[in-house]
């Protein structure tokens, strides 16, 4: 999880803050036992805060997977700016974060599932 956290760090992200359920991950064990954490959570760089101010995530509670859905909320206006030139997507300009993060998805498993609406 350091390292995680040291990406997200390396590539100027910061967590977005969130209302609702403060878990985003539950496993049910078979004694009967649960755990539950906060795995997953949505990031943005500083040049989306600055473009969108305020933005807030909601931790949703749905049935049919482990990890609960996160929903994320722009709550100004999105601005008017000027077309420019498509750009990669973060993971494609920080190595080190794309290696962490598939790493991660390869310890969980994840599997996609149609969420219940």
């Amino acid at each position: 999880m350091n390292s995680f956290r040291q990406a997200l760090v390396d590539c100027d992200l910061r967590s977005v803050p969130y209302q609702g359920y403060p878990f985003t991950w539950a496993r049910t064990y078979p004694s009967g036992d649960m755990v539950e954490e906060r795995l997953d959570r949505c990031v943005v760089n500083g040049r989306i805060s600055a473009d969108y101010g305020h933005i807030l995530t909601y931790h949703l509670v749905a049935s049919g997977s482990d990890h609960y859905p996160i929903l994320g909320e722009l709550l100004t206006d999105a601005p008017i700016v000027e077309a420019k030139k498509k750009e990669d997507f973060i993971l494609n300009k920080c190595g080190h974060l794309r290696k962490v993060v598939k790493i991660l998805f390869e310890r969980l498993g994840i599997q996609l599932t149609l969420w219940e609406v």
